[in-house]
């Protein structure tokens, strides 16, 4: 098993992506600490899919159709997953979940910024 999760990290390390310092300091903490491959992995896929729904908002300033109780929901998810890295399993997945939930932080504040303009553009249009 620890062959196929190390062969999974060093496969995942090698796509380039805008998080490759989380990539490598959960690298040396999957290394030095025993930490689920699969907790990082998971935790990699959000993190890789967040950026598209703020890239898409930053280009169309474009955000009807975007949920933000379902946004907040995850921000509380990240919170909570934080206080228990914190006080039952501390290890360095921590900073990826931190980061995640300043990945959809940032995406909420998107939809708090436009969505005012987006419905008087709707209701200009009517």
């Amino acid at each position: 098993m620890a062959k196929i999760q190390n062969f999974l990290i060093d496969k995942y390390l090698q796509i380039n992506c805008i998080f490759a310092p989380s990539l490598i300091i959960v690298y040396i903490s999957y290394k030095i600490m025993n930490v689920s491959i699969f907790e990082i992995l998971m935790l990699l896929c959000f993190a890789c899919s967040w950026p598209f729904s703020i890239v898409k908002a930053l280009r169309t300033k474009v955000v009807i159709g975007k949920s933000p109780i379902f946004m907040s929901i995850i921000v509380l998810g990240y919170v909570f997953g934080i206080l228990h890295k914190i006080f039952y399993h501390p290890d360095a997945v921590v900073f990826l979940y931190l980061f995640n939930l300043l990945i959809v932080s940032f995406d909420l504040s998107l939809y708090f910024k436009y969505i005012e303009q987006n419905r008087r553009d709707l209701h200009s249009e009517q």
